[in-house]
């Protein structure tokens, strides 16, 4: 019965607003809570949002002191009273991480597609465990088009792949569909999955 959204007051601090609309009638604000965890950088677009465990994770690009970049933050919703930030990452584009997009949980970790100019282009792991939120893991991917499913993870772009999750920080690929075009989404219905591509339309497996 609850909503999660974003909201970024002009010149002030972005917030997770929390909705109870168990009453469509009479929808009312739960709680609120800053994304970041002070004044800088101030989110000017939410890129996306995403879910795991009542751990949510946020991607934006921001204004910073040290100029325009992109970041992500994380913050625990298990309590929709009094949400608790853990931590924020800030990349300034032009020396560190940019092009952040998409975001999926698993666990301790965040896996988050971007570009690093050393790491790669791909997807970057990292552990919330931990408030520095320190990369622990890339896994080389075109796409940042991520859906998590029994313990694997599945990249959907140029090909299909799917990766085993046993270790969370070293995904180990287990499948790849190469013949599909590119892939757009999984859906998942009992043991089926569901692969709309650009080659045939939607396959089953």
């Amino acid at each position: 019965d609850l909503l999660y959204g974003l909201n970024r007051p002009t010149g002030l601090p972005a917030t997770v607003v929390i909705l109870d609309v168990s009453d469509p009638s009479d929808i009312t604000l739960v709680a609120e809570h800053p994304v970041v965890g002070d004044a800088d950088p101030i989110p000017a677009a939410f890129l996306g949002m995403d879910m795991n465990d009542s751990i949510g994770y946020f991607t934006y690009i921001a204004n910073s002191v040290n100029g325009i970049g992109m970041g992500f933050s994380v913050v625990d919703l298990s309590d929709s009273m009094n949400p608790v930030y853990i931590g924020h990452r800030f990349f300034n584009g032009t020396e560190d991480f940019f092009g952040l997009f998409g975001s999926v949980g698993y666990g301790s970790n965040v896996y988050i597609y971007g570009h690093h100019p050393v790491i790669g282009t791909g997807v970057h792991i990292f552990d919330h465990s931990d408030p520095a939120l320190p990369v622990v893991g890339f896994l080389p991917s075109d796409s940042y088009k991520m859906t998590i499913h029994d313990s694997m993870l599945f990249i959907n772009g140029v090909s299909a792949r799917v990766y085993d999750l046993v270790d969370p920080d070293a995904p180990s690929l287990i499948s790849e569909f190469s013949n599909v075009g590119s892939s757009t989404s999984v859906s998942f219905f009992g043991d089926d999955a569901f692969l709309n591509t650009s080659n045939d339309g939607i396959r089953r497996y």
